[in-house]
């Protein structure tokens, strides 16, 4: 979950967006979509700088302490948005609803955006869709009108914090940008010191630091780690389907250092994996 930092919007609120995080029931969210494994960490669980919290279910009283003397009736209700490109959030977007509206006692407009995208100015898309409470208007939101944006972000490109670090902690990167984040000196030096650290215990030190720094300023909020399925079998071949090769590591055949079209060291050790190969079947097995 995105949180629109705009100072229009409740969500401005540090302790707003600590009562949203408090409310929100991880494990309730990945039974509604029969998948996926409920964390607040922003990376997968095994990974080295993984930050794994063990309770996941929500915790409606520290919500309600966040929140406790504070009128958010004026805020009439709370936009929370979900992109249908991932279906897995519209199913939550209702649970979402319902957990939110329990604790902060306002209406929740729980918004599905029908896959249309507009430019806000600002270098950054944000989705357009049908609001509940005017079904038959369409709207495109902008940098003012929403208060959580559900997404979905690979968190572990080239199998590195730092790129997922600075979309959130940098407010050159995408989310900060779209959650109208200015990180404050000392996370971006704290984000800056991840890509700087050159050595496994450094990273990992400089990481969790990081970690802690964009948390206490809470931009986003993370749901799950989902499962990904992919299907290799005759007859979705035959339907069209193929594997995309990305930012998944989903290996394909045709690849350039694997497969048919390998170009193999005469002179190597053919026992021995070459670097490329072993970097993306170990990338492979992190996910």
């Amino acid at each position: 979950m995105i949180y629109n930092m705009n100072s229009a919007r409740a969500t401005k609120d540090l302790k707003v967006r600590q009562a949203i995080d408090l409310a929100v029931d991880r494990t309730a969210l990945s039974q509604s979509i029969m998948g996926g494994n409920p964390t607040r960490s922003y990376f997968p669980e095994g990974v080295w700088h993984s930050d794994p919290m063990a309770k996941q279910t929500a915790d409606a009283a520290a919500a309600a302490t966040k929140l406790d003397g504070m009128d958010l009736t004026g805020a009439n209700k709370l936009t929370v948005i979900a992109y249908v490109l991932r279906p897995d959030l519209i199913t939550m977007l209702p649970k979402v609803k319902e957990q939110l509206e329990l604790v902060t006692n306002v209406e929740i407009e729980a918004v599905k955006d029908n896959d249309t995208w507009a430019d806000t100015g600002a270098g950054f898309s944000m989705p357009c869709g049908f609001p509940p409470s005017t079904p038959t208007e369409f709207v495109c939101y902008g940098t003012d009108d929403w208060d959580v944006l559900m997404w979905a972000q690979d968190t572990l490109p080239g199998g590195d914090p730092v790129s997922f670090l600075n979309r959130i902690g940098n407010e050159e990167g995408s989310m900060a940008k779209i959650a109208q984040f200015d990180p404050s000196a000392a996370t971006d030096t704290k984000v800056a010191a991840v890509d700087q650290a050159t050595t496994p215990a450094a990273r990992k030190t400089a990481s969790d630091e990081a970690q802690v720094a964009i948390k206490a300023e809470l931009p986003v909020s993370t749901l799950l780690t989902p499962n990904w399925h992919i299907a290799i079998s005759d007859k979705m071949k035959n339907m069209g389907y193929f594997p995309y090769g990305a930012d998944y590591y989903i290996i394909r055949a045709d690849a350039p250092i694997i497969g048919a079209g390998a170009w193999v060291d005469p002179d190597a050790d053919s026992s021995a994996l070459s670097m490329p190969v072993a970097l993306a079947l170990c990338a492979a097995l992190l996910f």
